[in-house]
């Protein structure tokens, strides 16, 4: 899979600490020209393989990238899509989730011990808040009034929560925005309702209503729906990741703080 291939700057470090571990016991080495040729001969079979290397950085994506991949068509990477199943309904979630808060894809993967769950996420309508809402009340849910609100999880840049502390991410309810977790987030709730403390034993982020989505799966629909809305062009150096680039560039255009960029995005 060309997306988890090692860059050739990784694996070049990979050899440099292993040349000098090996430097350090007495053991011969080969030349650092020698080396320089085995990276060449790596990148050009890669490219061979897997057509032109991979750009250093992901690209982010950009607002009208985001809303298009929101109009799915019928059938997606070979899969037929219908937003209103468990499958689809979900990838909404995680999908406008990754555009409002750019989180890692290991936090929506989360851990056997850390990880999202429907208990994390709180709803407020007309100012009143609930952690275990009734269809009636999220059936009012009304645009520009009514939020939702996430229980962010530690992050690789935050293990114990002492730099950002416990986040809170609330989000706007708003039917005409295409990139509203919020809106994504109440469907979600209608179509496959949950009551009571299962709240707390069920994943907020999952394809099949038990398991967390998976790595892999997230890549590969993330490619799929990238190749159903989007064009090749588009498409050029975006992974899961430029979902983060493209909030942190927006909250840029909007003028916030490197120190505000980096607290909302949980980077170090």
């Amino acid at each position: 899979d060309v997306y988890k291939r090692q860059r050739v700057d990784s694996v070049r470090n990979v050899l440099g600490h292993i040349r000098r571990s090996h430097a350090r016991r007495g053991f011969p080495t080969a030349e650092w020209s020698m080396v320089g040729h085995m990276l060449k001969g790596l990148t050009l079979q890669r490219i061979a393989d897997f057509g032109l290397a991979l750009a250093e950085r992901a690209e982010p994506f950009t607002a009208t990238e985001n809303i298009a991949m929101k109009h799915l068509p019928n059938r997606v990477g070979g899969r037929v899509c219908d937003v209103s199943t468990r499958f689809w309904a979900n990838w909404l979630m995680v999908d406008t989730y990754a555009d409002q808060a750019g989180p890692r894809k290991s936090e929506i993967v989360g851990t056997a011990v850390i990880g999202f769950t429907r208990a994390d996420v709180q709803f407020t309508v007309d100012g009143v808040t609930y952690s275990d809402p009734s269809p009636e009340v999220l059936r009012s849910f009304t645009n520009d009034r009514d939020s939702v609100t996430v229980a962010v999880n530690v992050s690789k840049a935050d293990y114990d929560g002492s730099r950002f502390g416990n986040s809170l991410v609330s989000l706007l309810y708003n039917t005409e925005n295409k990139m509203s977790f919020a809106v994504a987030c109440v469907t979600y709730e209608l179509l496959f309702p949950l009551r009571g403390l299962q709240r707390y034993k069920t994943p907020l982020f999952t394809p099949d209503g038990v398991n967390p989505w998976k790595e892999s799966q997230i890549d590969g629909t993330l490619r799929a729906v990238m190749a159903a809305t989007l064009t090749p062009q588009q498409r050029v150096g975006k992974t899961f990741h430029s979902k983060r680039a493209w909030v942190a560039t927006a909250l840029r255009a909007l003028k916030a703080s490197d120190a505000e960029i980096q607290a909302f995005v949980r980077w170090s």
